[in-house]
């Protein structure tokens, strides 16, 4: 892969998980008393690399 591809694919999976946690701590510090988990369903921090590759 080349440097430059690869430093692509990596700017867009940062800018999503960016996006992830924006939305994470708008949403739980409105004033709605709404909790949304950090990662969406059904992922968790053990399926989270497959998360990335579906990105």
């Amino acid at each position: 892969m080349s440097a430059t591809r690869h430093c692509v694919i990596f700017s867009c999976i940062l800018y999503e998980w960016q996006n992830l946690l924006l939305h994470f701590v708008q949403t739980n510090l409105s004033k709605t008393n709404d909790f949304v988990p950090f990662l969406p369903a059904p992922y968790n921090f053990k399926t989270y690399p497959k998360m990335n590759r579906e990105l």
